[in-house]
This record gives structure tokens, C-alpha cells and sequence, in this order.
């Protein structure tokens, strides 16, 4: 395979801009193998956002054509043949956005040896119909996108980490945990490892509270019932020693969701299980303190209330 990297040196910036081969124009035919290698700084991850994918789209899938591999899970620079990759992408997309789960990224490329036109007539009808017709220039193909080095802290979980597992967390009040912060699901940007489980406890103090909200959550796409979903967050409202009530279920997508313990402690269960995972979610959480007022004494009031109308007996 050829190679372009994009790397960071101190005092260098720390983005910049990517392109397909001849970019504005069309790329050539029978690129077999083309890495786009980015490497961050220590303790940094990679994000790359492409602006424009423009690839033909053959009826029998991308591999049959043009198309862009992603490889976001590496554990160190380079790929071979056996390395797992983690999106294919072909036809037409717009501000799509990715990250890597490491300081690597490798994104390659591949275009057929077959004309686009020949490419265009394995399209399904309902792809550009006319962009054959003679009156029609073909389209130009190609694709742009701008990349970021990200400080990893900042998708680092406030909680601690129970020993001897993976992605399972305590939150305490008073103890280790700070009164508020956040926390993350596994490789949060990047996508949430396959057969994933975490837990995450919150427990707070005598006269506090658990309040929670999802920032942003993006997991198995589709819009159909969480009862028929693999990938899943539930929220127990209670301690997971104990049976406690399912006070909430998230699947598909959803923003700024919040909710509140009526209790010292809350659960968190992160299931997933399907082979299309999404970017997983971003939480905060907070130990809210309850308002009592010991002024206030409700059944005195009431006595007072049944006295002043002489029924109190």
C-alpha cells in the first residue's frame, strides 16, 4: 500500500485537512490500496469529519466498487490483512464523524479498476437514474474531510473502576468520588466495542440524591422499540444488590435525557450486543442535595387545621 501520514509535532498544530487523490477532481481508477495514516500525541486520540464522500455506490455492496475502510481500534501503528476494521463506506455521505479509540487512526482506500461508468450501471435504479443519459456530464467523485488531535482526559470517567473488570464503575459521595462529573461508555467517541456489559453505580450521600442526564447517546441505529434492541441502557432506581425497579430504558438516540434517584443509590446497565454499534454515550452526574426545611412539621398543621374548625378529637 502507498501511505500519507499526518502526525503532531510539539509546537506544530494540531489539525489539519485530508483529500482524495486530484481532489477537487476525480480520483483515478485502480488505486488497490491508498493509508491515510494519523498518528496523535501521547495521550491524545484522533477525530477525523468528513465533509464530502462522494463514491460509487454498486448494487452489490461497497467491496464490489470503491470504498473507504476505517480502522479505529488499533492498538499500534499499521494494518495488515487480518487487522479488523471497523466502517466501510461507500455513496454519497456529508459530515460523517469518526474517532479512534487509541492515538491511532487508519483510514484506506480503494477504487476499482472498472470505469465509473461501468461502475454507475451496477447502481440500483434508484441511484442517480440519469447520470448516464448523454446530455449528462458524469458527477466528480471523491472526498474531503478535516482531522483533530483530542486530549483523551476529557472522555475519562470521574468514577472509579471496580478491580478485575473492564468498564464497570463506582461513583460514592463523600468518599472518593467528586460531587459531580461525568462518565462514558467504553472508547467514547469511537465506537463501543461488540458484547459489550458495564455497570455503573451511584451511590449518595444521607441527604443527597443521584441525578443523571445523557448528554448525548447514539447507540444500534434504527427507530424500532427498545424491547427489540441488542444494544440498551437501563436505569434501576436502587442499589443492584437489591431487586430495584427499571425507572427508564434508552436505545436508538437521545439527547439531554435526565432523571433522578428517589433514593441514595442508582444503577446503570449498558448492554451491547449487535454488529452495528454507535458512538455510545456521554453523562454527567451530580449528588444533589435535598432541601429540608425542620421548621415545617405537616401533622401539627393538620392538628391546628381540625382544632380551628373544632373537629380535632
Amino acid at each position: 500500500c502507498q501511505c500519507v501520514q499526518y502526525s503532531s509535532i510539539p509546537g506544530d498544530r494540531e489539525w489539519g485537512q485530508f483529500t482524495s487523490p486530484d481532489y477537487p477532481s476525480s480520483y483515478q481508477r485502480g488505486i488497490r490500496c491508498l493509508l491515510f495514516s494519523f498518528q496523535a500525541p501521547k495521550d491524545h486520540i484522533v477525530q477525523i469529519t468528513f465533509q464530502v464522500i462522494k463514491l460509487p455506490q454498486p448494487r452489490n455492496g461497497c467491496h464490489a466498487g470503491d470504498y473507504l475502510k476505517l480502522f479505529l481500534h488499533l492498538e499500534e501503528e499499521g494494518v495488515n490483512e487480518r487487522t479488523p476494521w471497523n466502517s466501510l463506506i461507500c455513496g454519497d455521505h456529508k459530515n460523517q464523524t469518526f474517532s479512534s479509540a487509541s492515538r491511532h487512526l487508519i483510514l484506506q482506500f480503494h477504487s476499482s479498476s472498472l470505469s465509473f461508468e461501468e461502475l454507475l450501471q451496477k447502481q440500483p435504479h434508484h441511484h442517480q437514474p440519469n447520470l448516464l443519459s448523454l446530455s449528462t456530464p458524469l458527477p466528480t467523485f471523491g472526498f474531503h474531510g478535516k482531522f483533530r488531535f483530542l486530549n483523551a482526559s476529557q472522555f475519562e470517567s470521574n468514577g472509579r473502576l471496580v478491580p478485575g473488570t473492564k468498564c464497570d464503575y463506582r461513583f460514592v459521595s463523600e468518599n472518593f468520588t467528586s460531587p459531580e462529573g461525568k462518565f462514558f461508555s467504553p472508547l467514547h467517541p469511537s465506537l463501543y466495542p461488540h458484547n459489550t456489559m458495564c455497570a455503573y453505580h451511584f451511590t449518595a450521600g444521607l441527604e443527597e440524591r443521584v441525578k443523571i442526564v445523557f448528554e448525548s447517546v447514539i447507540l444500534q441505529p434504527g427507530k424500532s422499540s427498545c424491547l427489540n434492541k441488542t444494544d440498551v441502557i437501563r436505569i434501576f432506581d436502587g442499589s443492584p444488590t437489591t431487586r430495584s425497579p427499571v425507572i427508564s430504558v434508552i436505545c436508538n438516540e437521545a439527547l439531554d435525557y435526565e432523571l433522578t434517584s428517589s433514593g441514595r443509590d442508582l444503577f446503570i446497565e449498558f448492554i451491547a450486543n449487535s454488529g452495528s454499534p454507535g458512538t455510545g454515550f456521554r453523562a454527567r452526574y451530580k449528588f444533589a442535595k435535598i432541601v429540608i426545611d425542620n421548621g415545617f412539621d405537616p401533622l401539627e398543621n393538620f392538628k391546628q387545621y381540625f382544632a380551628n374548625k373544632g373537629r380535632w378529637f
